[in-house]
């Protein structure tokens, strides 16, 4: 289970940290995709736009050798006879249409229509205007009323029975001010789809190309009206030819993305292959930063399971020293510790470290580990004696049943009253403790068990064990005799580095009240609980250990970071923080700090390019042989060789 929590939090760890490197590069890609999706369209139009100027050159040189037989059939005699017993003149169009057509290819046939003579004259012949019209070439009459208005017209046509297709372009080269006998004379150019196919092609597969005149589609590559082009499905371009005439040129959106295609294809392979490079190396490197992660998150739960066993001891030396009522601040801060002082009964045990007691004391341990209706809180206060504190939601016989059991066994151990009084914890106490200084100090004597607990506690700086051991000494001696309490005072004096001027002023007094006394001073520079609306925890915070860490690991880059500075920042001598910080961590600070900084060296070599001595500028040592020897000492190889070690593997 534990491992399964492990690899799911491993891979939450690698997706966030994926997450966050491609963030960056899938915005960038998204900005390059959009630049060659412009540059691609751009690069389309300007395609479109080269083509559509050839077209117009092209279809300006053929209407201007349009223009130029218009003007030659206008005043040419041979086109101006309308005598119709002039077979002579019949042959001479004739020829001359033949002539013609011969050298301009781009139209299909020219035909000379006389509307006078109702005959179409052609290069292969003439012909009723009749059989022209229907089979010939068929195409919109209006046409023709156009031309009398402008002298020209273009529309579709359907060629040769409608084998074929294509336009027509109508030129009239009558006067329009003729006499009304005179209906006109035409001159028709036919041009086949396929020739304007050859010139007027489309530039992809699903585009269209046309011409239209006076807004009239007259020929398109799919067929189709050109005014009937959807605009969300195509882009349409165009280009002026002069006269009415327009080149059109339609793109397909669709067809300009499929175009795009390949080199969407090309940045997509390339994309594709950068994320799968970027998320291999990203799961490369971020193996080592979730080691570095798991590391981190261990120790702060190391240093958070510290801090609240060390608030959790705090309270419970507290209980034993001030009376506590429920709601009140002391209340308040058990249950935020762990303390289940809310529970129906409560009772203290004391027995010493013997072996009658061991069964006792494996009970009281695993209630202290699990989470039933009962718990037991340890409460190191001697170093060979036992205190607890059960709390528990048992029915009061079922406890007291459970103590007799363990009393018809062998153990021996007081138990105060099972009680759902909280505030009989310290009367409690304090009597359990009175019965086994009777038995053990008989006569008032010398409380030697106390006095060491007292010392160690002194040294370790610890305020709240030093209360509770204070409190009991002042029970006795006052139970004592007066020689046991000079001793008592002097003792405590030397211990807690007190004025003993207080002893020797004893005449009126006695030593025992003077011992008392002096006692009740020590107790009074200390703040067993603090007050409500006081800053929480500030009795015990100045000696936690984990402050003490916390505060290495944020300050021990700074400048003025020095042991004595530490000291005066947590309230105590340089050798008192020294032997706690050995006590509870097994090493010495400087070692500590040494540790600190070697894995910051570790950091900056491995993952940046930083210059030996830049970084033992960073680490704060005073030049670069000391930090090149403190790193040897610890790794076994110079800084540099690190580094260059850790960049081949």
């Amino acid at each position: 289970m534990v491992k399964q929590q492990k690899n799911i939090s491993f891979m939450q760890f690698i997706i966030t940290y994926n997450i966050i490197l491609l963030i960056p590069m899938m915005v960038i890609s998204l900005s390059v995709f959009g630049l060659v999706r412009k540059q691609h369209y751009e690069k389309l139009v300007n395609e479109i736009y080269i083509t559509m100027e050839k077209q117009v050159d092209y279809w300006k040189q053929q209407v201007s050798v349009i223009t130029t037989y218009n003007t030659d059939f206008r005043y040419s005699k041979v086109y101006s006879r309308y005598e119709s017993d002039f077979p002579d003149s019949y042959l001479d169009i004739i020829n001359d249409l033949k002539q013609k057509e011969s050298l301009f290819p781009f139209v299909e046939r020219i035909y000379f229509y006389n509307a006078n003579l109702k005959k179409v004259f052609t290069s292969g012949g003439t012909m009723g205007e009749t059989l022209f019209f229907s089979k010939q070439c068929r195409l919109d009459k209006n046409l023709l009323e156009q031309t009398n208005g402008q002298g020209l017209a273009a529309g579709r046509a359907e060629l040769y029975g409608g084998s074929s297709s294509g336009i027509v372009l109508l030129y009239q080269l009558s006067d329009p001010a003729a006499q009304d006998g005179d209906k006109g004379r035409y001159l028709l150019y036919t041009i086949r789809d396929e020739k304007l196919k050859e010139q007027f092609s489309q530039l992809k597969e699903e585009g269209i190309t046309g011409i239209t005149y006076l807004g009239k589609t007259i020929y398109s590559t799919s067929g189709t009206d050109l005014n009937e082009i959807e605009e969300k499905w195509y882009e349409a371009y165009y280009m002026d030819m002069d006269a009415g005439f327009n080149v059109w040129s339609i793109l397909s959106k669709k067809e300009a993305s499929k175009d795009a295609w390949i080199y969407f294809k090309s940045y997509g392979i390339w994309l594709c292959c950068s994320l799968l490079i970027g998320i291999i190396l990203a799961l490369y490197y971020s193996r080592k930063r979730y080691t570095m992660f798991q590391d981190l998150m261990t120790h702060n739960a190391l240093l958070k399971g510290e801090r609240n066993e060390l608030r959790a001891e705090s309270c419970l030396y507290e209980l034993l020293s001030v009376k506590v009522e429920k709601g009140d601040f002391l209340w308040e801060k058990c249950l935020e510790n762990g303390i289940l002082l809310n529970r129906k009964w409560k009772y203290i045990i004391v027995f010493q470290k013997i072996k009658e007691n061991e069964e006792l004391n494996l009970w009281l341990e695993g209630l202290s580990r699990q989470e039933g209706c009962s718990n037991a809180y340890a409460i190191g206060i001697f170093e060979n004696m036992c205190v607890y504190l059960v709390c528990s939601d048992e029915e009061r016989e079922a406890a007291a049943g459970a103590l007799t059991e363990f009393e018809n066994r062998g153990a021996e151990f007081k138990a105060g009253e099972i009680t759902e009084n909280t505030g009989m914890i310290k009367a409690s106490y304090e009597e359990i403790m009175r019965e086994i200084r009777r038995e053990q100090y008989q006569n008032g004597s010398y409380p030697k068990m106390e006095l060491e607990a007292l010392k160690e506690a002194a040294a370790l700086g610890d305020d709240a064990r030093k209360g509770v051991l204070l409190k009991e000494l002042e029970i006795a001696v006052s139970e004592a005799d007066e020689a046991v309490a000079v001793l008592v005072g002097s003792e405590v004096a030397r211990l807690l580095n007190l004025d003993t001027e207080i002893l020797y002023d004893s005449n009126q007094k006695g030593y025992r009240n003077a011992v008392r006394e002096l006692l009740e001073s020590a107790l009074m520079k200390r703040e067993m609980v603090p007050q409500k609306g006081e800053a929480a925890d500030s009795g015990y915070r100045k000696k936690n250990i984990a402050d003490v860490l916390t505060y290495m690991h944020e300050h021990y880059l700074d400048e003025n970071f020095t042991v004595k500075y530490m000291a005066a920042c947590f309230g105590t001598s340089i050798s008192n923080l020294s032997h706690f910080f050995k006590k509870n961590m097994d090493t010495s600070i400087s070692q500590y700090v040494d540790q600190l900084k070697l894995e910051k060296a570790r950091e900056l070599l491995s993952e940046s390019d930083k210059k030996i001595s830049e970084i033992a500028e960073i680490l704060r040592y005073g030049n670069s042989t000391v930090f090149i020897n403190m790193f040897k000492k610890y790794e076994g190889m110079t800084p540099k060789e690190y580094r260059e070690k850790k960049r081949q593997g």
